[in-house]
């Protein structure tokens, strides 16, 4: 249907106020039915209730998960600027998404990795087959995760963590002075520049508050490391890569924004392990990953085939038939629309 019929039988514009839950009567309910009713999230009773009954909290949940919020039934100031967005906003933010995958579709190789930014998901197809996927945690607004593409060259397992001079000045040096166990706590030690350890006790951490600290600091490998018991390596000038991760109740939200720009991987050891099975030839077999990881021991694993990753922003796909909208972590959407637009170049 044309966007001026889907905008005149969706009705008008929602307006904002308190968050409607169930059990609630309120004048907008009359218009949430009515907009949920274009888009076929509910069906079968009137719509001129001003009640929130069971049937419309079950298509709200319907609304939330097709829009990647939280399936919890309320209509709060997400779910309710998600319903107010208009007909050709979404074709727009379709036409974004076709052209970013218009990008890579046709170079895609028959096996390779797919990181769905925006949708926190990580895809796995070996041999033109998706094999195995799961969540993502990405880079926080202020942290974004970068798109590009790479090739996964060599796994560490146990790794060591070695956090970023930035995270040190504006987070690590300030939990410091304000805890003095903490790098105990943390089992992270203090190197100099030739790699030799430093007892903290003799540093004044306090000089170093919002400066760049001389020092460099490494956590210990162990279950409690920041990159969990495993992290995937692949070149790329912005530091970033694949890991594990200690904070695995993390994975229970929908929008899963909470990294420095590297992607934690829910269940990485799954995917390790499928990896090294369709490597051609590599030595290192899953009862080795097993004897590693029990060792605690460092131990760094090269591929013998490189495994082709891309990093891609889409705010919309396609998932069991149906279109699914994300919403614009980054707000990235807005720069494409305008190049789609823009008239073109001599």
């Amino acid at each position: 249907e044309c966007p001026a019929v889907l905008r005149t039988r969706a009705g008008r514009h929602i307006p904002a106020g308190q968050s409607l839950k169930p059990g609630m009567t309120d004048s907008r309910v009359v218009l949430v039915r009515k907009r949920l009713a274009v888009t076929g999230e509910l069906a079968g009773r009137s719509l001129d209730s001003s009640y929130y009954d069971r049937q419309l909290e079950t298509a709200v949940k319907t609304f939330q998960t097709r829009h990647h919020l939280e399936p919890d039934g309320v209509i709060g100031k997400a779910t309710l600027r998600a319903m107010n967005i208009t007909a050709e906003e979404r074709i727009d933010q379709i036409r974004v998404n076709l052209e970013r995958t218009r990008w890579v579709v046709n170079d895609l190789p028959h096996s390779n990795l797919i990181v769905d930014i925006a949708g926190f998901m990580l895809q796995y197809y070996h041999n033109n087959e998706l094999v195995w996927k799961s969540k993502v945690m990405v880079g926080k607004p202020y942290h974004q995760t970068p798109v590009f593409r790479s090739a996964i060259t060599y796994l560490v397992l146990n790794p060591t963590w070695t956090p970023t001079p930035d995270i040190v000045k504006n987070e690590t040096v300030p939990s410091i002075i304000n805890d003095p166990d903490y790098l105990a706590k943390q089992r992270m030690r203090v190197l100099d520049s030739s790699g030799n350890e430093i007892d903290p006790v003799t540093i004044p951490w306090r000089q170093y508050y919002g400066k760049v600290l001389p020092y460099t600091l490494r956590q210990d490998p162990g279950r409690d490391n920041s990159l969990g018991l495993i992290k995937f390596l692949f070149p790329n000038p912005y530091h970033v890569y694949l890991h594990d991760t200690p904070t695995k109740f993390l994975f229970g939200r929908t929008q899963r924004a909470f990294s420095h720009g590297c992607i934690r991987v829910q269940n990485p050891l799954e995917l390790a392990r499928l990896m090294l099975a369709n490597d051609p030839g590599n030595p290192t077999t899953v009862r080795k990953i097993d004897q590693i990881l029990a060792s605690g021991k460092t131990t760094t694993v090269i591929l013998k085939q490189p495994l082709p990753v891309y990093l891609m922003y889409l705010t919309t796909n396609v998932q069991d038939g149906q279109v699914m909208f994300k919403p614009d972590l980054y707000n990235r959407d807005e720069g494409v629309v305008a190049a789609l637009n823009a008239p073109p170049s001599p």
